[in-house]
């Protein structure tokens, strides 16, 4: 059975499509009235389509609007799925913490167990030198938690590609750790590596 209201709009549809049929080279040159107000963002990408043209980044006499997805928070989301997957016997969770009443909080990406140990993601490739805002960054958080480990991942270019030095800063000691991205590496061995490397230094 099919409701009222979906009834309802399928007249509507139908409606605005009674005067459609075979295209022809005047579509080439629709405009829209009050009714269709609403498509007229589509029509310069529907012109292309119909003239079997593309659309690229060039600079063109067209205007056009795009959305963007955000991609760090599904990397750090796969990335979290990953390690838990993987490291059954630590708890890995991601929460945030308020400083008293300043109105000012600390969000890591990555708490070990009973804070343990915090890591933070970076959507980025990492080399032998630490950013001192990315050390500042994960040391503030594992100060935060009462973390004496502090972790920071990144991408990496190959399994061997060097890495930021481990560096001890008061009681809280900071290492990076390397997610191998390249095309020799299936992302399957990628996550396996950087999770006996998570695993045995949140142990330790």
């Amino acid at each position: 059975n099919i409701s009222p209201l979906v009834r309802k709009s399928a007249r509507s549809v139908a409606y605005r499509m009674g005067g459609i049929g075979k295209v022809r080279p005047a579509d080439l040159r629709v405009g829209v009235d009050r009714l269709s107000r609403s498509y007229s963002k589509v029509i310069p990408l529907s012109v292309l389509i119909l003239n079997g043209m593309g659309i690229s980044t060039a600079h063109g006499g067209i205007k056009g609007t795009a959305f963007l997805i955000r991609t760090p928070e599904l990397i750090e989301d796969g990335l979290r799925t990953c390690l838990r997957e993987s490291i059954k016997s630590i708890n890995i969770t991601k929460k945030g913490l308020m400083l008293g009443n300043t109105g000012l909080s600390v969000n890591p990406d990555l708490i070990f167990g009973s804070n343990t140990a915090i890591g933070d993601v970076k959507y980025k490739f990492i080399n032998q030198d630490w950013s001192r805002a990315d050390l500042n960054q994960i040391v503030t958080f594992a100060t935060a938690f009462h973390s004496k480990q502090a972790g920071l991942l990144g991408f990496v270019a190959e399994e061997d590609s060097p890495l930021p030095r481990t560096v001890p800063i008061g009681p809280v000691t900071a290492k990076a750790f390397g997610w191998v991205a390249s095309p020799n590496v299936s992302p399957e061995i990628s996550a396996a590596l950087l999770s006996r490397s998570i695993e045995s230094w949140v142990k330790q």
